[in-house]
């Protein structure tokens, strides 16, 4: 009889008079010792998590998806492989499967501050603030002796131009942990920002220390040296920039300006002459500089045309842009007002002037779906979720269109994706209540109708619908 034999499946009896034999061999040969089922799932899961970071470093990105879902059918329990996976599709710009992950991740460790951060982040990508700084104030209470979540939120009032909330989270996150390079960076923008370039460049200092690699650091701290006319550390740190990422075209831009002070003309035409044809008005403008530094006075001749023509271009695109835009928003009020002619009418201006808007082509949508076009409704929004695909309301337009064309999976994924990017949205949870009721998934529905119900108590039809679908309809 082998060593490995399942010593369960014998008698007391039997037990006994091999436990000799039983100890004699695994002592000699442990790795024939059988493996209970939690064992060998164990040791696949961290097989398939060994064979999706191979595939990661080989850029095998698919599989490296793949190998991950197969580890989480096995252990979907274990947080940390929803976290990987999630942070993966962030990296491959999924921004919607990542918050899906991220999820997953804080069932199965509602504390998991990895999840939480990343779950913020995703939001963020999906222009949903209100969610990633909910995720973020949470992390911040049940973490409170990290610094992350305090730097996220100090990143978010950075951007809503709160700079005296983010200077007090963000000094409050150097006090817990002074090496965190990212917070100097992010404090040194709050400092720039109030006109306090001391304390901005002691920051970046202090950050280009702790991280000789932050790209953003030295950029930073170059304009600020440029604005000083500090010429010679301000070219330094803008070829530091270059270096780091070649490709950065704020970087090239502001080494180019200071190349021209400088008279390194030659050098600023061969960084910016490689982007004319694709430049914006900015770095043409930029280049015409450095061809009359460098002399060639008919390059900058005709840069400077194509300078003065993408400017005019650029400037008429973004007024059409503000007034096709003001254009839906009017014809969406007459839409809810039942004057559907002069919506129309209104959305057909906004068009002529930007015919890819998503205001106007969403709202489009919903007056072809509402006469009963649902054909030319699902062009339209699919035109308005070209420009902002994660757009809930997009998002929920589409799927009611796919419902009533009878796409119920496809409806379905939609109102899915509708609720991943915003969980407020209680339509699309009545909707797909609805759909789960009418492919008689009962408790599916149930559960969506009862997601909507909390979003919106108020509402008759969801209370309706819940009460019909529990059979407690009167």
């Amino acid at each position: 009889m082998p060593c490995a034999t399942r010593l369960s499946k014998r008698s007391l009896a039997a037990c006994t008079r091999l436990a000799l034999a039983r100890v004699i061999c695994w002592s000699l040969l442990p790795v024939y010792a059988a493996q209970t089922p939690a064992q060998t799932d164990s040791a696949s899961v961290a097989g398939l998590l060994e064979q999706a970071r191979a595939a990661l470093r080989g850029h095998r990105y698919e599989e490296t998806v793949t190998l991950y879902h197969r580890a989480m059918e096995l252990d979907p329990r274990d947080a940390s492989i929803h976290v990987e996976l999630g942070q993966l599709y962030e990296f491959m710009n999924q921004p919607v499967e990542a918050i899906v992950a991220f999820r997953r991740a804080l069932d199965a460790d509602p504390q998991n501050e990895r999840a939480e951060l990343g779950l913020s982040d995703a939001y963020r990508k999906v222009f949903n603030r209100s969610e990633a700084r909910r995720v973020l104030e949470e992390a911040a209470r049940q973490h409170p002796q990290s610094a992350a979540p305090l730097v996220g939120l100090g990143e978010m009032d950075i951007e809503s131009q709160g700079y005296d909330d983010a200077l007090k989270r963000l000094q409050q996150a150097l006090r817990l942990n002074p090496a965190e390079a990212t917070a100097r960076i992010d404090l040194a923008t709050v400092y720039q920002a109030r006109g306090q370039m001391d304390q901005a460049l002691r920051e970046l200092n202090l950050a280009i220390q702790q991280s000789p690699h932050a790209a953003v650091a030295f950029y930073l701290r170059a304009s600020i040296y440029a604005d000083r006319n500090d010429d010679a550390r301000a070219l330094e740190d803008a070829r530091k920039v270059i270096e780091l990422q070649p490709d950065n075209q704020r970087g090239r831009a502001l080494l180019a300006k200071i190349e021209v002070r400088v008279h390194e003309c030659a050098k600023a035409v061969a960084l910016l002459g490689p982007e004319a044809a694709r430049a914006g008005a900015e770095t043409l403008y930029l280049l015409a500089r450095a061809y009359e530094c460098d002399g060639k006075q008919d390059l900058a001749r005709q840069t400077m045309t194509q300078f003065a023509e993408r400017s005019r271009s650029e400037h008429s695109s973004q007024q059409n842009k503000m007034q096709a835009d003001y254009l839906a928003t009017r014809a969406g009020e007459m839409a809810r007002g039942n004057q559907l002619t002069a919506a129309l009418g209104l959305l057909n201006q906004a068009l002529a002037k930007d015919p890819e808007n998503g205001k106007a082509n969403a709202q489009l949508a919903k007056i072809y779906y509402s006469q009963g076009e649902v054909g030319k409704a699902r062009e339209a929004v699919e035109r308005a979720l070209k420009t902002s695909p994660y757009q809930p309301d997009y998002l929920y337009v589409l799927g009611r269109v796919l419902e009533q064309q009878g796409d119920l999976p496809g409806a379905l994924s939609i109102f899915e994706k509708t609720v991943e990017v915003d969980p407020g949205e209680s339509d699309a949870y009545y909707e797909m209540g609805m759909v789960y009721l009418k492919t008689n998934d009962r408790a599916r529905g149930l559960e969506a109708l009862k997601r909507a119900v909390q979003l919106a108590p108020d509402d008759a039809d969801y209370r309706a619908a819940l009460k019909k679908a529990e059979g407690t309809w009167p």
